[in-house]
């Protein structure tokens, strides 16, 4: 399957592109029912969804939803000192590249 339509559909149901999407959504609701002469009181569910997904979007880009995130994380997987660990004939490192590496003769 392509990477770049793996990519997109994931990056579709993500927290902020979601939020995103409900902040455009409400913003284009209440422009709407603005038009069509319409209270903010009587259009309260389009101004709700604007203001909701705005305030959560501002809430996760916070450091302390960072802080939070990775410490639900970190506190089930304590770090382990070296000296505890068995001995090993190879590492592997785990990293999450969000490009594919491509070498200079192309492979």
């Amino acid at each position: 399957m392509n990477l770049v339509a793996t990519r997109w559909w994931s990056m579709l149901f993500m927290p902020s592109s979601l939020l995103l999407a409900g902040l455009a959504i409400g913003l284009a609701w209440c422009l709407w029912s603005w038009r069509r002469g319409r209270t903010p009181r009587q259009a309260w569910p389009a101004v709700a969804l604007a203001v909701d997904s705005a305030f959560l979007l501002y809430l996760a880009s916070t450091p302390l939803a960072a802080r939070w995130a990775a410490w639900t994380l970190e506190r089930e997987n304590p770090p382990a000192a070296v000296e505890r660990l068995p001995a090993a004939d190879a590492i592997v490192v785990l990293g999450g590249a969000m490009y594919a590496m491509q070498r200079d003769d192309g492979a």
